[in-house]
């Protein structure tokens, strides 16, 4: 928010009483370019360096208590500030929180009468002081300047009311992005408390699964579960979209799965009823692609691909995309699934994976794209599979020449030795 001129007031206002009015400087102020600033960075710089360690999440009488120590040394030659105050809103009216540098009559029963429009720059009984929002209007900080002289100079009224401006939004730029760096940590915390917490042991198969976030968190998931004595049911999810939204749809994914279905309930069954409850959770632009697999102790696999990247099995005959299944799940209520089924026999491979893999180097460049993940996989067909996966990474990031992943990238690998 932009500071408004503070225009000369007309004839007759009087100046500061003891019943408390604000009264606004005697001269023009604007939010316009400051030329002494303009001349260097360093105010800019100096600015930037406030909230260097400020932890996210914190109340906003709590940073305006870091802040005003660190305003009063490091603006000093850009505003001179001499004290600062934090005042807050109570029922009732507004209280001191507090107050830094030296003593200065506080101003809470002003700001109880009239809370100007901020930020704000005017006389009180303090003498020249500045208001600026650390919390919409309920919380404010008031800073307690020097005689500023009229005119262009670097310290007239229009060069402080400048920075005032440039401070106050610098704070509330502060405060969005640590509400979103903490949205994604809670995403991020929800989307790692889903993952197993080990590799699963299933007789005669070596079994591995790695999932790394991107830098903005997304919504995979894998998991895994023994629905019936001598099956291993494996999953794989991706929840469009990132954040915190899609962190919550991968969890009822994984506690819907985990909550299983009634004794004898046929996969697809399952998946149309875990349709079911993704349809109806209201979020009608968030879909969630999904493979859900039943592997038996003897190699024989029930599968459903609900819109995900097929599966790639690989034995004695070659490459088989798993693709029976159906619909991405949420966008149809009464959407229908149909199981596949396959065998991995003794020396095969089976990988689930999401689009992270096969999309890396989407936006600068060639994707990683599937032939360069079945070259991989025929490299560590014999596994072992926890190597192999390790070994899927280091050629993930040499081929984005070192860049953050663009999307999370999970993949689980299961191999059956002869």
């Amino acid at each position: 928010m932009c500071l408004e001129p503070l225009k000369p007031e007309p004839p007759g206002v009087p100046a500061l009483t003891d019943a408390g009015v604000l009264r606004r400087a005697d001269t023009g102020v604007s939010a316009g370019p400051d030329p002494a600033i303009g001349q260097s960075k360093h105010f800019y710089r100096d600015m930037e360096a406030l909230f260097r360690g400020l932890s996210g999440g914190r109340p906003a009488v709590e940073l305006g208590a870091a802040l005003v120590p660190r305003i009063l040394t490091a603006l000093e030659p850009w505003l001179g500030a001499r004290a600062g105050h934090v005042y807050r809103r109570v029922p009732g009216g507004v209280a001191i929180a507090g107050e830094w540098g030296e003593a200065v009559p506080e101003i809470s029963a002003l700001l109880a009468e009239r809370l100007p429009e901020l930020p704000w720059l005017g006389q009180t009984r303090a003498g020249l002081t500045g208001l600026i929002r650390l919390e919409g209007d309920s919380t404010v900080l008031a800073l307690f300047l020097p005689p500023a002289q009229e005119g262009t100079g670097p310290a007239s009224l229009s060069h402080v009311g400048s920075r005032l401006s440039a401070l106050e939004y610098a704070v509330g730029q502060h405060l969005r992005r640590t509400e979103l760096e903490d949205i994604l940590e809670q995403a991020r915390a929800i989307q790692v408390s889903l993952l197993p917490a080990g590799r699963p042991v299933f007789t005669g198969f070596d079994i591995a699964a790695v999932c790394v976030p991107a830098q903005s968190v997304g919504g995979d998931v894998f998991d895994f579960g023994q629905p019936g004595p001598g099956v291993l049911a494996i999953t794989v999810a991706d929840a469009a979209g990132k954040g915190l939204a899609a962190a919550l749809q991968a969890r009822d994914v994984v506690t819907g799965l985990r909550m299983g279905g009634d004794p004898g309930m046929r996969i697809s069954d399952v998946v149309a009823r875990l349709n079911r409850v993704v349809h109806r959770g209201g979020l009608a632009s968030r879909f969630i692609s999904m493979v859900y697999a039943v592997l038996a102790s003897d190699g024989g696999m029930t599968y459903v691909n609900a819109g995900h990247p097929p599966p790639q099995l690989l034995d004695d005959g070659g490459f088989h995309d798993l693709v029976n299944g159906g619909m991405i799940l949420g966008p149809v209520v009464d959407a229908a699934y149909r199981a596949g089924t396959c065998r991995m026999a003794p020396g095969s491979a089976l990988l689930l994976y999401t689009d992270g893999v096969i999309e890396r180097g989407v936006g600068w460049g060639d994707p990683f794209e599937l032939e360069r993940l079945r070259s991989w996989m025929r490299d560590w067909r014999n596994g072992p599979a926890e190597d192999a996966l390790q070994d899927l990474l280091a050629r993930l990031s040499v081929f984005g020449m070192g860049r953050a992943f663009e999307d999370d990238v999970s993949a689980v690998l299961v191999v059956r030795p002869r």
